[in-house]
């Protein structure tokens, strides 16, 4: 791979005539929309999607320009074989061109613009330019702008239609095959991709898509009442056991997208995307709003939502080459893809900047922190720098670490709030910063990336052992113990719920505050349990339970959180653990002592520890899991 380094760094944050104007070729209409003596539009049925359209295609539409004020659709093409070209087509609720169950259309020169007014939120994902189970199409040189439903879908159909509002659980599921969308350019599109290529039935598919030559383009910093432009190719597996197979991305210029240039995402379960080969694109600038796949700019991502077997979804036989690279942290991010061959690619990478960045294997590593801000990093956990390395001088010391969002990085916090990163963990600010002066922080977590957008591993939350609770970056301020007029001085950790909606304090006498939608699932104190003891907090994948532990290693368990052993129960004598991390499964955990030492337990593998290694410290504050 051809890697060359910039010496800049690019800092990115974050109807005139109703109806139909026909052109001299036009023929072959279903329904025309007439014009009422005021000019209103008359909306016909638009198949059986249960949509209506300003105007029905069976043959062919050329010209003119088509007003779909107060229809659902623009354009509905009816029949196979049929072709939309040179067309403007504008004021649609929800699709300018929709197609669906048709075979060799050609949709060629067309304006969908202005479309998207009044989306209907039944319909799972229809796009300004829609096709579902359509086969040896062609969708070129059209130009799709300034809609807020996004710029062109490609879709298998069947139960799920995706495009309409009436579904059918017994439809026969109708795949997509050797479609080609190319030419085309999607600019200033929120509320949905610039082009998708996206599975939703099982059975049914995409298959042999050809996405070539095609420009799409995003702004930068820019937000309008919908939100972003988008931007984006992407090919999604949006149901569980959906395929998309043998696409071909290739020619292709894309920037200023607000996600990552290029997209693969299998994200339900036993999902498959496969052979997919992205060739020869521009990339410039994408991911700017550090939306998706890594918490910097990056270009191309392949997105594996990882669940247990046999439930595994896949992304195998991806192929990058040729493809120039600019203005990007990291040119190629990848979850959980296998057999991925990236080949010479042009590649400009400002100073720290990453071309291929590999996401450890969740539960595969872990760190430990000590006060003094050492870092130690073990199994798949990577070693991204420690305050002595950095040369950089505390103030006061570290109490807490955790991890970046794709693992690759972490963050330290010291007791007076500051936070340092090492990284891909970004500074989303600090106590200090804030002039805020306080010495009592005991805790610190990262926002969870949830698919809800609450929050997007963006930020973090602090807590003092008064329970007072700090919201940074893109966490939100759920409430906290002084806010309530509660008086403690014992609080030792804080977890929030997967949803990023809320969290949970803990006192080391086991006592537990919940906040926003995190739920309580009991406490010691609650069960008449008498400790003084309890130093930290997991809570299960699914944030129905919850784990205390005590310095001694004691666990107990709440809620769905499943007992899976201790050091008390191994009749093991210690008093100085500092920490729990559950493992993704939550069929086990980790307990870490302040002499580095680490003790796993259920489904947590052992990678080592500080004793293990012959090194001697004393002071470890925390561990945190990859």
């Amino acid at each position: 791979m051809l890697v060359r380094r910039s010496h800049a760094v690019r800092r990115i944050v974050g109807r005139s005539f109703l109806g139909l104007a026909l052109g001299a070729g036009a023929a072959g209409l279903a329904a025309f929309p007439g014009a009422s003596p005021a000019g209103a539009v008359t909306c016909v049925p638009a198949g059986s999607t249960g949509l209506t359209a300003a105007t029905v295609v069976t043959t062919t539409l050329t010209g003119g320009t088509v007003n779909a004020t107060g229809c659902d659709v623009g354009i509905y093409v009816a029949s196979n074989n049929a072709t939309v070209s040179g067309v403007t087509v504008s004021g649609a609720n929800d699709e300018g061109i929709l197609a669906e169950d048709a075979t060799g259309l050609t949709i060629t020169g067309n304006t969908v613009e202005n479309n998207g007014v009044n989306p209907n939120k039944l319909i799972p994902d229809g796009h300004a330019l829609m096709l579902d189970g359509v086969s040896t199409s062609t969708i070129t040189n059209n130009t799709v702008k300034n809609n807020a439903n996004g710029g062109i879908g490609l879709a298998d159909t069947g139960p799920v239609d995706p495009g309409a509002l009436t579904q059918n659980s017994g439809a026969t599921p109708v795949p997509s095959t050797g479609d080609t969308i190319s030419g085309n350019t999607a600019t200033g599109n929120t509320g949905g991709c610039g082009i998708i290529i996206e599975a939703w039935d099982p059975g049914a598919g995409i298959s042999g898509a050809m996405v070539l030559n095609n420009t799409v383009t995003g702004a930068v910093g820019q937000f309008g009442p919908g939100g972003p432009v988008i931007g984006q190719i992407v090919v999604a597996d949006d149901a569980a056991g959906a395929s998309v197979s043998t696409t071909t991305i290739s020619g292709n210029t894309v920037s200023q997208s607000f996600v990552t240039g290029i997209t693969l995402h299998a994200n339900a379960p036993n999902d498959v995307i496969s052979n997919t080969s992205i060739v020869n694109n521009i990339l410039s600038d994408n991911n700017w709003g550090a939306a998706n796949a890594a918490p910097s700019t990056d270009a191309i991502a392949l997105i594996d939502e990882q669940f247990p077997a046999p439930n595994a979804a896949t992304i195998s036989g991806t192929s990058i080459s040729g493809n120039t690279i600019t203005d990007q942290v990291v040119a190629v991010w990848s979850k959980g893809a296998t057999t991925t061959t990236v080949g010479t690619n042009n590649i400009t990478l400002p100073a720290g900047g990453t071309a291929v960045f590999n996401v450890p294997t969740a539960g595969g590593g872990y760190w430990l922190a000590g006060s003094d801000g050492g870092a130690f990093a073990f199994g798949n956990a990577s070693f991204d720098g420690s305050v002595g390395s950095a040369g950089l001088k505390l103030q006061k010391p570290i109490v807490a670490i955790a991890p970046s969002r794709d693992r690759g990085g972490y963050w330290e916090v010291a007791a007076d709030g500051g936070v340092l990163g090492f990284g891909d963990a970004y500074y989303y600010g600090s106590l200090p910063g804030l002039h805020v002066s306080v010495s009592n922080i005991v805790a610190f977590t990262p926002t969870p990336t949830t698919d809800q957008g609450a929050t997007n591993g963006l930020g973090y939350w602090l807590v003092g052992s008064d329970g007072g609770v700090f919201a940074l970056g893109d966490a939100s301020f759920h409430g906290s113990l002084p806010a309530l007029g509660v008086h403690v001085n014992d609080i030792v950790a804080i977890v929030p719920t997967a949803t990023g909606k809320g969290y949970w304090l803990v006192g080391s006498d086991g006592g537990v505050f919940a906040f926003g939608d995190a739920l309580f699932h009991g406490s010691l104190p609650g069960l008449g349990a008498h400790v003084s003891n309890v130093v930290g907090m997991a809570s299960s994948p699914t944030g129905n339970g919850y784990w205390l532990v005590g310095s001694d290693g004691g666990v107990f368990a709440f809620g769905d959180a499943l007992f899976h052993g201790s050091l008390p129960g191994l009749g093991a004598h210690v008093s100085n653990v500092v920490g729990i991390s559950a493992t993704p499964s939550g069929k086990g955990y980790w307990l870490a002592g302040a002499d580095g030492g680490v003790f796993n337990f259920g489904d947590a593998t052992f990678d080592k520890s500080l004793p293990g290694l012959g090194v001697t410290v004393k002071n470890i504050i925390g561990l945190a899991s990859t």
